[in-house]
């Protein structure tokens, strides 16, 4: 009986880390199949820095392909600088690329 508790316990642990895995994969894989379709790749390594570092993946992404669009000459890097600096400021994708744009025509016209 005691063993069957146990292997019940370690079934329930093992289903619930299981379950919190494919959760967090399945929200860095959504914008990165979506980046990748629009042209704009990141690497999913990058995508859990992002994570780590509590920056949006999805919010970034949307913004970097809006800019990929334009065209503009960005990185995902540059994208997220700009995110962490203005984060009360930058609370959808259209308001963080201009704000990129912003950003970038500063750093020309000096």
């Amino acid at each position: 009986m005691d063993i069957e508790i146990r292997s019940f316990a370690l079934g329930a642990f093992a289903g619930i880390g299981l379950m919190l895995m494919l959760q967090i994969i399945f929200n860095l894989l959504r914008p990165w199949v979506y980046a990748i379709t629009c042209d704009a790749p990141v690497s999913l390594l990058h995508m859990l820095g992002m994570k780590l570092r509590n920056s949006p993946p999805r919010l970034l992404i949307d913004a970097y392909v809006i800019l990929k669009k334009i065209p503009v000459e960005v990185s995902i890097d540059c994208v997220e600088v700009v995110y962490i600096q203005n984060k009360r400021s930058a609370d959808n994708a259209e308001k963080l690329a201009r704000l990129v744009q912003e950003q970038l025509e500063k750093q020309q016209a000096e």
